[in-house]
């Protein structure tokens, strides 16, 4: 009869990690790496431990979002902004014109990232000894692989080190988009190629982040408008979850009330299929007032209803 260690091991082999080839990072090092972030993102780094990471944004002139980083601290001293692999470029030349004189180095890192989802993810861990983060947004570093605990209800990891490091984990590729539907579902926004500079960080609810944004840490780019936002201004934008039926929208789809004026009341930020391959999950920016409402529809078909919409709880984090 096989022993209780058998069957958990048995069951850990049963999954392995996804492979996140659209993921990529920038490190940031140097002398004043960390007086640079400072200036150019949303979160305070000053307080970012290396057993911590944060989720933030780095913004236009205007207050719009650039990118959705999550951030890591290296005992080094050096930051990982990880990103989608297709603004990764545009982002590195434009922090790279504020570099001016500081002492700051700004390199595409040589790292291959994975995710871990399930139930049998804490077993898969223990027998590879790795160590696991306790919490949401907690790190982990063994023999040069890091994990980050991800957001959401299901046990999720976000796994990185260089290639070495990787060379005797077994990956698979995401071809059911599992990982995408993890975070859609955990609120996790996302900006790509075709939604840069559209949504200021508070309506994708980064401020709903530990640490996501700094309102006490002095100047950055955009800052000046967010802050306004918060203190003076009334956010009428927010970022929800929505379900639906049918072909998963293309991102930046726009949304309509049935029983409004035809006029956009908020946009697809990402998009997917569900896990039973009959409709759609996605998290859209939204106006409030139309939160409520159970006539929602995308703008491309007058029969795409939508459910709904769902807030999501980022009380757990």
């Amino acid at each position: 009869m096989e022993t209780l260690s058998q069957v958990n091991k048995a069951e850990s082999e049963k999954i392995r990690p996804i492979r996140l080839k659209s993921w990529a990072a920038l490190r940031v090092s140097g002398e004043d790496a960390e007086s640079f972030l400072q200036g150019q993102i949303s979160a305070d780094v000053r307080k970012l431990a290396p057993d911590r990471a944060v989720l933030s944004s780095y913004n236009s002139p205007k207050g719009r979002v650039l990118a959705v980083l999550l951030i890591t601290r290296e005992e080094a001293g050096n930051y990982l902004l990880w990103l989608p692999d297709s603004i990764l470029d545009p982002v590195h030349r434009r922090l790279r014109m504020f570099v001016l004189r500081s002492k700051v180095r700004l390199e595409r890192a040589e790292l291959l990232a994975a995710g871990l989802i399930g139930a049998s993810a804490a077993t898969w861990l223990r027998d590879r000894e790795l160590a696991q983060p306790a919490r949401q947004l907690m790190v982990s570093v063994t023999n040069g692989i890091t994990l980050i605990r991800s957001a959401g209800s299901e046990p999720r990891y976000f796994v990185y080190g260089p290639d070495q490091s990787f060379k005797n984990i077994e990956c698979e590729e995401d071809v059911a988009q599992t990982w995408r539907r993890a975070e859609i579902l955990a609120g996790v926004p996302l900006v790509g190629p075709d939604t840069q500079d559209r949504w200021v960080a508070q309506m994708m609810n980064l401020d709903q982040w530990p640490g996501g944004i700094s309102f006490d840490k002095g100047c950055y780019t955009g800052q000046e408008v967010i802050a306004r936002l918060h203190y003076l201004g009334k956010l009428k934008k927010r970022m929800f979850l929505l379900r639906g039926q049918g072909e998963a929208p293309t991102v930046g789809s726009s949304i309509q009330d049935a029983q409004g004026d035809a006029q956009s009341v908020g946009e697809i930020v990402d998009a997917c299929s569900d896990a039973h391959g009959t409709g759609f999950i996605a998290c859209a920016v939204l106006q409030v007032a139309v939160s409520n409402s159970e006539s929602l529809q995308l703008r491309r078909d007058a029969d795409a209803a939508l459910a709904k919409p769902e807030a999501y709880d980022y009380s757990v984090l």
